[in-house]
C-alpha cells in the first residue's frame, strides 16, 4: 500500500484553509470602526463580486452561464406591478381630511404614445408621507405631466416605501436588517429607497419639490442611449434630487452597497451625518466606483466631478451635465402663501400641511445610544425592545 505523498493534502485541508479565508475576511469587515469609505469598499470585495454574478442589461439581470454553481436572478418577474405597489387604483375611493387631497398616479394613453423609444423607461417617481397631499403637491405633478406627456408618474407614500425596503432582494441580502438601524425615517429612509425603486424598476427620481425647468422636455436633455443621467449639484457631484436610469444599472447597485457599508459603520445611531452615510456623498462614491474607481482598471480614470457622458462598469453609460445647466427649478417653494391667518413660505406650509419633520429637528432622546452593529445584536437577542 502506498504512502501518501508530501505534496497531496490531507482529506479537509482545502475545507480548512477555505473555512480560515472566509474568517479572515469577516475579520476584516467587522474591524472597520472609523467610517472611511474608501476603506469600507476596499474590504467589502463583494460590490464587484456579487456584481459579476449578473449579465446585466437594460431590461433584466440574467446569470452568466460560466459552469459555476448557479446565481441569484434579480427578481425582475416576481416585483409588483408599481400601479399595484402605490396601490394607485384605491386613490378613487379615498377620503382625505381639508384641505388634503387625493394624489393619483398618472398613466398616459399608450395608444397614442408616439415618443422616440430610449433605454430609459418612462417612468416618474415621486414619493411623499400620503397619497393625501397638499395642493402645492398636486401643483408639482402637474408640472411633470405638462412636460413629459408620455412618462408614468407614480406617487409612492410611506406604506409603498416600505413595502419596497421590506423586500427580500437577492442582491442586497443585508439590506431589510441594516435599515433597523435608520433611526431619521424622513431623509435616511428615503436615500435608500429611491435608489432602490430605480434600480429595480429604472426610470426618473425627482424630489417632490422640484419642477422640470422648460428646456426639460420628453426628447433633451435625457438620450435615447443614455444608461443613466445626472445634473450637477454645488459640489459638482452627481445630483440626488434628481436622476434616471435602467433597471440594475451599476451606480445603483454600487451606491447601494456604499450606503450599507456606511450603515454597518455606525458607531453612533442617535449622531448621524446623513449627507455622508445615505445622502450625497454616498451616491457620490457609487457613482465613481460604478465608472471608475477601482472596477475599471484598464480604461481611462474618469473625473467624476466633470460634465460629459462616461462609459463605466460592463460599459453602462453615466451622463451629467454641469451646474450651468438648469433642467430643474425650485418648485416655487420660497413664494409666501397663506396658512391660518398669516404669510409662510410655501414649503413650511407643504411641511404643516403633511405632517413632515425635517431629520435635523427630530427627537433624538429615545434613539438608541450604540453602534449599528451593537444595536443588531441586540435586536437578536431582544435586549432593547424599547427602541
Amino acid at each position: 500500500m502506498s504512502s501518501t505523498s508530501q505534496s497531496e493534502s490531507k482529506p479537509g485541508t482545502k475545507r480548512v484553509l477555505t473555512n480560515a479565508l472566509v474568517v479572515i475576511g469577516l475579520f476584516t469587515i467587522t474591524n472597520i470602526t472609523r467610517l472611511d469609505p474608501q476603506r469600507v469598499l476596499a474590504n467589502l470585495n463583494s460590490v464587484d463580486t456579487y456584481y459579476r454574478f449578473y449579465q446585466h442589461d437594460h431590461q433584466t439581470a440574467k446569470p452568466k452561464n460560466d459552469g459555476k454553481s448557479a446565481r441569484l436572478l434579480t427578481r425582475t418577474n416576481d416585483l409588483l406591478p408599481l400601479q399595484t405597489l402605490t396601490r394607485g387604483d384605491d386613490v378613487s375611493s379615498l377620503e382625505c381630511p381639508a384641505p388634503l387631497i387625493p394624489l393619483p398616479n398618472y398613466i398616459p394613453n399608450r395608444t397614442n404614445n408616439t415618443a422616440t423609444p430610449r433605454r430609459i423607461p418612462r417612468i416618474i417617481h415621486m414619493t411623499m408621507k400620503s397619497r393625501c397631499a397638499p395642493q402645492d403637491v398636486v401643483e408639482t405633478l402637474d408640472r411633470w405631466k405638462t412636460q413629459f406627456p408620455y412618462h408614468e408618474i407614480y406617487f409612492h407614500d410611506d406604506e409603498a416605501v416600505d413595502a419596497l425596503l421590506d423586500g427580500d432582494w437577492h442582491e442586497f441580502p443585508h439590506l431589510r436588517k441594516l435599515m433597523n438601524c435608520v433611526k431619521y425615517k424622513g431623509a435616511m429612509k428615503i436615500d435608500v429607497w429611491r435608489i432602490l425603486v430605480v434600480y429595480l424598476y429604472g426610470g426618473m427620481y425627482t424630489d417632490i419639490d422640484v419642477w422640470p425647468s422648460t428646456q426639460f422636455t420628453e426628447t433633451q436633455p435625457i438620450g435615447v442611449n443614455d444608461d443613466a443621467f445626472f445634473m450637477s449639484d454645488n459640489w459638482n457631484r452627481p445630483s440626488q434630487w434628481f436622476f434616471a436610469m435602467i433597471p440594475t444599472h451599476p451606480i445603483a447597485y454600487f451606491t447601494l452597497y456604499e450606503i450599507m457599508a456606511r450603515l454597518r459603520a455606525l458607531d453612533n445611531l442617535a449622531t448621524v451625518k446623513v449627507v455622508f452615510v445615505t445622502g450625497p456623498d454616498a451616491l457620490k462614491h457609487g457613482y465613481g466606483q460604478a465608472l471608475s474607481w477601482g472596477f475599471v482598471p484598464n480604461g481611462p480614470k474618469v473625473d467624476i466631478f466633470q460634465a460629459g457622458t462616461h462609459v463605466g462598469y460592463h460599459n453602462k453609460t453615466a451622463t451629467k451635465v454641469a451646474r450651468s445647466d438648469v433642467y430643474t427649478i425650485p418648485g416655487g417653494m420660497n413664494e409666501l402663501v397663506p396658512h391660518n391667518g398669516t404669510m409662510i413660505s410655501k414649503k413650511e406650509r407643504l411641511h404643516l400641511q403633511s405632517g413632515i419633520i425635517h431629520w435635523a429637528y427630530m427627537d433624538r432622546s429615545n434613539v438608541y445610544q450604540g453602534s449599528c452593529i451593537q444595536y443588531l445584536y441586540d435586536l437578536d437577542h431582544e435586549d432593547h425592545q424599547q427602541y
